[in-house]
């Protein structure tokens, strides 16, 4: 018995094409590790926005988006390296304060690819109180 299973495993491994055992490689895709889910952040703060990208291929566009159809550009085009700091200058005039980063790329196959974070708050900076002058 053991002879005929012994047989058996190296026909196999004859037959077998070489590429069977070896790893897959990772779909393309983006995948935005910050800004978090919940976090707040204040207009003329730096954000660190960092993300992961497999079988992307030259820059990224980064925005902030108030929802799929409306946002604005952080980077139109920056590196693909992970990371890029912004800081809001302003998020435009309106109250809406709840915004997710998005990141987009494109695979060898000019296929498009995008990565969103959750929602975050971009507070307005506060407004400062004149300091009344002695008269």
């Amino acid at each position: 018995m053991k002879t005929k299973l012994f047989v058996l495993l190296i026909v196999t491994a004859l037959v077998m094409p070489l590429n069977t055992f070896a790893a897959k490689p990772a779909p393309p895709g983006i995948t935005v590790l910050s800004p978090k889910a919940g976090e707040v952040y204040m207009v003329g703060n730096a954000m660190n926005i960092t993300w992961k990208s497999t079988g992307i291929v030259g820059d990224v566009s980064i925005s902030y988006m108030e929802d799929a159809n409306h946002g604005n550009w952080i980077a139109f085009r920056t590196t693909n390296d992970g990371s890029h700091t912004w800081t809001p200058i302003s998020v435009g005039n309106t109250l809406q304060t709840q915004y997710y980063i998005e990141i987009a790329g494109v695979d060898r196959k000019s296929n498009y690819y995008r990565g969103k974070s959750g929602y975050v708050t971009i507070n307005p900076a506060p407004t400062p109180t004149p300091t009344p002058k002695p008269s």
